[in-house]
């Protein structure tokens, strides 16, 4: 192999699209076994690599490491030339330009703040070296075994605790949290490692976790309105730097190749009235961005043997809406997906948090007198539909990141509005 990522097991990477992105043609996923890695390292077949876990480690007794890789215990890149192997890490760099991109470049924000950092392993080492060289004023690591972390990370400079009791003093100083566990990423996107209203003073949030691409950390970070950053700029900067030290020019910057992969990433969630078009709309989203199209009530029926109003006359609405939220939580756990919601899907809170994580969410907003009432038995009988409408409406707002009223007669004004940033 020329180029590519090296692991034990990866799963569903993004680093192959990620690499040809930057004009990387050649670049591949290669899976090694651990009593393999050795003879594939002393064999140097390759030019560039990159390594995650569980080897950013043991591929260090091969190289020759640069002063980043060496300070922070951990490689994650590795450069072939002249029958040497050199080892960097640019999840330093990567980690460093998602905190910028957060801030907007000002890293005097950093300096004389009060940093902690979520886990012990491999990673809370980058965030360590990236966090000291903002100049940050002191570091607290919060982790569930406070002795092994200890031993981790020997740093007599750096403070200990137990994530599950973080102390009072901790939580009223820290300005900056640094989330480096994999908790909160999918299957289990509704785990958080700290609950945030334990830290009042809090400026910023950054998770290294970019699947989902907002967790619920995130999230509650966002609804406090504080800086708050994913992993997924991380992972696309630390590829564009590695890219550099293969000697390969890139074809894009890594700012466009970010904003090209989220888009791509992101699912677009079509919530409003019953009868508002969402069906019709989503699947000429789904024509014309080239993303699966997903119907919430189909999907039901399809996980459930009954359609959603037969649910619903058979065992009443609140029953529905419990086996509801548990098909929205599964299609929530897609990407590049345009879904099509229920009606009432809003009318449980935690719907939205799910259709959020990955997805960007418009209210297709339609006048009552051309929704349609057929096969919805909730929209039925004299002044149904604007009650519900009345009920709803201040829901669908709320939930929305963008509103898009329905052109009546024009479906291409409404896929206009629909994709509009406005």
């Amino acid at each position: 192999m020329n180029y590519g990522l090296i692991g034990e097991k990866l799963g569903h990477s993004f680093s192959v699209p990620i690499h040809n992105a930057f004009g990387n043609p050649d670049y591949v996923l290669k899976e090694i076994p651990r009593d393999a890695l050795a003879g594939f390292l002393k064999a140097g077949d390759f030019k560039g690599l990159n390594v995650t876990i569980p080897y950013k480690q043991d591929v260090m007794p091969f190289c020759v490491l640069d002063e980043a890789a060496a300070k922070i215990g951990a490689v994650n890149t590795l450069v072939c030339k002249e029958g040497k192997i050199f080892g960097y890490n640019t999840d330093a760099y990567g980690l460093s330009s998602m905190m910028d991109l957060a801030y907007g470049e000002k890293n005097t924000d950093f300096i004389g703040k009060n940093a902690v950092i979520l886990g012990a392993g491999g990673t809370a080492k980058t965030a360590l070296y990236v966090l000291r060289s903002k100049k940050i004023a002191s570091v607290t690591v919060l982790a569930r075994d406070v002795k092994k972390a200890k031993e981790n990370l020997n740093d007599e400079a750096v403070a200990f605790e137990s994530i599950t009791e973080p102390s009072q003093d901790v939580c009223l100083r820290t300005d900056i949290i640094v989330n480096t566990t994999p908790v909160g990423m999918f299957p289990k996107a509704d785990a958080v490692p700290v609950d945030l209203s334990l830290f009042p003073n809090l400026s910023a949030v950054f998770d290294v976790i970019y699947n989902p691409l907002t967790t619920k950390l995130i999230a509650q970070a966002k609804k406090r309105n504080l800086i708050a950053a994913n992993g997924l700029y991380m992972l696309v900067m630390q590829a564009y730097k590695a890219e550099q030290l293969f000697g390969l020019t890139s074809a894009q910057p890594g700012q466009k190749v970010y904003e090209d992969l989220k888009k791509r990433l992101e699912n677009t969630v079509l919530i409003g009235m019953p009868g508002s078009g969402k069906t019709t709309i989503g699947k000429r989203l789904s024509q014309s961005c080239g993303k699966e199209f997903v119907d919430t009530d189909e999907e039901f029926t399809k996980t459930y043997g009954i359609t959603p109003g037969e649910c619903i006359k058979a065992e009443g609405e609140k029953a529905f809406r419990v086996k509801e939220s548990e098909v929205v939580r599964a299609v929530s756990a897609k990407t590049s997906c345009i879904i099509a919601t229920g009606g009432g899907v809003v009318t449980v809170p935690v719907n939205m948090e799910y259709l959020k994580q990955n997805g960007t969410v418009v209210y297709l907003k339609r006048g009552t007198e051309n929704l349609s009432s057929e096969g919805r038995p909730l929209s039925q009988g004299d002044g149904a539909i604007e009650n519900l409408f009345r009920v709803r409406s201040p829901l669908y707002e709320a939930a929305a990141d963008r509103i898009a009223d329905v052109a009546e007669g024009d479906i291409d004004k409404t896929l206009s509005m629909v994709l509009s940033k406005g």
